[in-house]
């Protein structure tokens, strides 16, 4: 006797949605974000860069794209292309979505002195979902809302790239984050190109000079004490900016560099 079985039509769309996300991570991807933020909350001039998000096989990196080139020229002897590659954040973000993970790493002084923690990655339940639709270019995205780093972030998702993941932290969402602000608009990213890249992409810091780790809070207490103090840090060290040096015991440059530290405010986690 043969018998015949009958497949709801709703569990081949979640095996099929659930196939579609599974070789999506399979696939590797390279996708540029727009990034724009104040660093000082009294002023409206914004930064403009461009930060990048590369995808591998279960893992990504996000980084800053002119920190990206400058660890390629510091770190590989790539050929410097035309920019400043100047970026107040020089930080690596590795999502691992096999364990949760999230690894975050900060070349603090850009002195190859590099510190790391860990953190569980951001999900599907810290997130609030909302109905609200908004077409932002060629994609129809849909709301969500999220607290994190002591501000709300409004983030705008494509369910239609089943990439569960974003800039900076942000992941977690059923769809690729498109659009993301926080509250008061001094910090924002907006997709600017995704790619599929052919070949294979291995996603590793293993070029850096043994990062130190660290738990989270004290690294951002000793990130401000670090910042607070570099000018004398890296006297110390012998590792002063050649062209700071002929001030060095100059009480202006100190007392100029200290106002522009009081001006540096608005770091993306307060």
């Amino acid at each position: 006797m043969i018998y015949k079985c009958k497949i709801s039509p709703l569990i081949i769309m979640a095996v099929l949605g659930l196939f579609i996300a599974t070789n999506s991570f399979a696939q590797n991807y390279k996708i540029i974000y727009l990034a724009a933020y104040q660093r000082d909350t009294t002023e409206s001039h914004k930064i403009r860069e461009e930060a990048q998000l590369i995808i591998n096989e279960g893992r990504s990196l996000f980084q800053m794209s002119n920190h990206a080139q400058f660890d390629s020229i510091r770190y590989h002897g790539i050929e410097r292309k035309k920019s400043s590659n100047y970026t107040p954040y020089p930080i690596d973000i590795i999502k691992d979505y096999n364990t949760n993970k999230l690894t975050f790493y900060e070349d603090i002084l850009k002195d190859k002195s590099v510190f790391y923690y860990d953190e569980p990655m951001l999900n599907k339940e810290n997130w609030q979902l909302l109905s609200d639709t908004m077409t932002i270019g060629n994609h129809l995205c849909q709301k969500a809302e999220i607290e994190f780093g002591n501000r709300k972030w409004t983030a705008w998702f494509d369910p239609n790239i089943p990439i569960s993941d974003g800039p900076y932290k942000f992941a977690g969402l059923p769809g690729l984050i498109v659009k993301m602000n926080d509250v008061t608009n001094s910090w924002s990213f907006i997709l600017s190109t995704i790619e599929k890249i052919g070949g294979d992409i291995k996603i590793n810091l293993s070029y850096l000079p043994e990062p130190k780790e660290i738990p989270r809070a004290d690294f951002l207490k000793m990130r401000k004490e670090m910042l607070d103090n570099m000018i004398d840090i890296q006297e110390a060290a012998g590792t002063l900016n050649l062209r700071m040096k002929g001030d060095v015991n100059n009480v202006n440059m100190k007392k100029n560099y200290a106002n522009a530290r009081k001006k540096d405010n608005n770091w993306i986690e307060r």
